[in-house]
């Protein structure tokens, strides 16, 4: 069985602002089997991290986002990587990296400029585009790649009416 964990980032409203104009729409793939070792090693990893710095946060505390990366005026307001150091969240980033690769995770994306979409272009014609794409590019890699396996896409939970 393969996982298709999908998840997005920035503002699902196709009205370019003159600032946030992408919007990208991941999914990561891996083999079910691949998930426990994928997530525990990482978690080790935070739970040093909270013992070390003498920190009462669960995981759930510690969910790490690109947003908190980047932006350091996020990142402040972050329990978890408020209290880290900058080598200490490069090195929880690297050590991600490392674990897709070890665990032979694949990656796939749609990217949206905003500033080049039809004028007419709504929020449910922007979602249902994109995510009729990365639908075909799970069922092209499993035809091509794992035609044996069945497979489950997991979507990170969005507004109540992009869930509908």
């Amino acid at each position: 069985m393969y996982l298709f964990y999908a998840d997005a980032s920035g503002n699902l409203s196709p009205k370019y602002d003159g600032l946030n104009y992408l919007y990208v729409y991941g999914v990561v793939a891996m083999y079910a089997d691949r998930w426990h070792g994928f997530e525990k090693f990482l978690n080790r990893r935070k739970k040093e991290l909270l013992v070390n710095h003498n920190l009462s946060l669960t995981l759930a505390d510690c969910e790490i986002k690109s947003d908190y990366v980047r932006n350091p005026k996020q990142r402040n307001k972050h329990p978890f990587l408020s209290q880290l150091t900058d080598d200490e969240i490069a090195e929880l980033i690297n050590l991600f990296y490392k674990q897709l690769h070890f665990h032979h995770i694949s990656l796939f994306a749609v990217v949206v400029d905003k500033r080049y979409l039809p004028v007419d272009f709504t929020r449910e014609k922007m979602h249902r585009r994109i995510w009729e794409d990365l639908l075909e590019m799970v069922e092209v890699f499993m035809r091509n790649e794992h035609s044996s396996h069945q497979d489950i896409v997991i979507v990170d939970d969005e507004s109540r009416q992009t869930n509908q």
